[in-house]
């Protein structure tokens, strides 16, 4: 079984602050834009169980995952959660759900994993992005891919047996499985722990070895 415990974050750690794989698309970011968004940036080293904010407090941040695992969850009014998304870095969070109109989080966080992340000034990092094709280009991407995300996962949702959208999750997020424990896979699937066991067990091993 996978432990969501291990694997500490070292605060010190020698990291590239703005890491090619997120902010890089075509022709990436020239020196001086790097440099602004350096000047801004701050990062968080937290552990299992920390959580980065609250539902409801201000949020001023956009935010980056550079390490570890997070996810991002609601609560109704009798205390049950839902796993809305399970974040493993390097990732961006999602531009859609971390903040309502008001500025204030619309979702609550927890840390799975030791995780190191980045936060960048809202305001300032606008600022930046609206001089900057590649950001632009970069910050519509995101919006794209997070409408797509919520597509496939309402289609499925109506029209997949489970076991098979246990199968295309294993196989198109791969990391989530080795980052998070079961029971907050299934919260994400919609489902119980003991319905995800069964779906595994239908599908093939191969399948799961690569999960």
């Amino acid at each position: 079984m996978r432990d969501p415990t291990t694997s500490a974050l070292d605060p010190d750690q020698d990291l590239d602050r703005l890491p090619s794989v997120l902010w890089e698309l075509q022709e990436g970011l020239d020196h001086s834009r790097r440099q602004e968004l350096l000047d801004f940036l701050r990062d968080d080293v937290l552990e299992a169980g920390t959580k980065p904010w609250v539902r409801g407090e201000p949020l001023h941040d956009e935010m980056v995952l550079l390490a570890g695992a997070v996810r991002l969850y609601l609560r109704d009014p009798r205390g049950r959660t839902w796993n809305t998304h399970l974040l493993v870095g390097p990732c961006f969070f999602p531009p859609l759900h971390l903040r309502t109109r008001d500025g204030r989080t619309s979702l609550e966080a927890e840390v799975v994993r030791p995780s190191r992340i980045q936060r960048l000034d809202a305001v300032a990092f606008c600022r930046i992005r609206g001089e900057s094709p590649t950001l632009m280009r970069l910050g519509a991407r995101l919006v794209e891919e997070e409408m797509e995300r919520l597509r496939q996962r309402e289609e499925r949702s109506l029209g997949l047996d489970l076991a098979t959208r246990v199968s295309l999750f294993l196989r198109e997020r791969p990391e989530v499985w080795q980052a998070f424990p079961n029971h907050e896979i299934a919260s994400h699937l919609g489902v119980t722990p003991e319905a995800l066991s069964r779906a595994l067990a239908k599908v093939p091993k191969t399948a799961q070895a690569s999960g």
